[in-house]
């Protein structure tokens, strides 16, 4: 993550697998996730938690670990508007820092998800 974190900071130049160039939105905090299999609510996650808060700290990114049903979720969700997915990441981090724990779910009501179209 630190070095994707550098070379986004630096304006390097990305690349799909057909060399064709990613445009990218340079932002002051970038975005890094995270996706495992499955995230499982037992363990002790503490020295993961201090990680991640120490990679967001010392990269100045945004570091989400999260599953991959969360990550469509998330994508469902924001309907694709970049900002909304942005903003809903956001929030997603400071309720990991307040609430520290990594087993966090996305959480819409209908009601919720009407009124933000």
């Amino acid at each position: 993550m630190a070095g994707a974190a550098r070379k986004i900071n630096e304006e390097a130049k990305i690349y799909d697998k057909k060399l064709q160039e990613i445009k990218y939105e340079k932002r002051e905090f970038p975005h890094c996730i995270v996706l495992v299999s499955e995230l499982f609510g037992f363990g002790d996650w503490k020295k993961i938690i201090v990680e991640i808060c120490s990679a967001m700290v010392e990269n100045r990114i945004y570091l989400n670990v999260m599953d991959l049903s969360e990550f469509m979720q998330y994508v469902g969700h924001a309907r694709g508007s970049a900002d909304r997915f942005n903003l809903m990441l956001i929030e997603r981090v400071e309720a990991f820092v307040k609430h520290e724990t990594i087993n966090m779910k996305l959480n819409f009501t209908y009601e919720q998800d009407k009124f933000e179209t």
